[in-house]
């Protein structure tokens, strides 16, 4: 993600605007001088215990249908509906397409993305689904670029931080 994000806010990526994955200073003034909050939905995992290996690779997996595999969760849901009534809140992207339509059970990422949705949906704030930051299965190289090009087909120049004189253009890549 820290690829990817910077470069909407300039008009040209010379220098390449990427931020180190490790540089928690560069991220959070970024962040700072962009108005960008960001947070996850999951708080914590009761149910887990990191002395077993299937809950160890589930958890480094990184997947979340392998968090799936756990009962007890303690999200992060109204907290985030908190924040985005008391900053102010004017856009809202989860990085995770998921499938926003059918039955959905009660205590998964599905269930609480549907609840900030319709509270944005309610109180007319934008939000959207944009494909994860990892662009795991996004044809195209380079990756970055793949998924520079996908979030701006889907959001276009609506992210609110956008340079004005950004060009998807500067952005090339092949489809495999």
């Amino acid at each position: 993600m820290w690829r990817v994000l910077p470069c909407f806010t300039v008009a040209n990526p010379n220098p390449d605007p990427a931020i180190h994955r490790l540089n928690i200073n560069a991220q959070r003034t970024f962040l700072e001088s962009n108005a960008i909050g960001m947070t996850d939905l999951l708080i914590r995992i009761n149910d887990c215990d990191i002395n077993n290996a299937d809950h160890r690779n589930w958890i480094n997996s990184v997947r979340d249908a392998d968090l799936q595999y756990f009962n007890e969760f303690e999200w992060n849901t109204d907290n985030i509906i908190e924040q985005i009534q008391e900053q102010k809140v004017t856009n809202v992207y989860f990085t995770k397409l998921g499938n926003p339509v059918g039955n959905v059970q009660a205590n998964t990422f599905e269930n609480q993305m549907r609840i900030i949705e319709r509270y944005c949906h309610e109180n007319n704030i934008i939000n959207q689904r944009i494909y994860t930051p990892s662009a795991q299965g996004l044809p195209g190289t380079p990756r970055r670029n793949a998924l520079i090009s996908e979030w701006h087909a889907g959001i276009g120049n609506n992210f609110p931080f956008t340079h004005p004189d950004f060009n998807i253009q500067n952005f090339p890549f092949n489809i495999n």
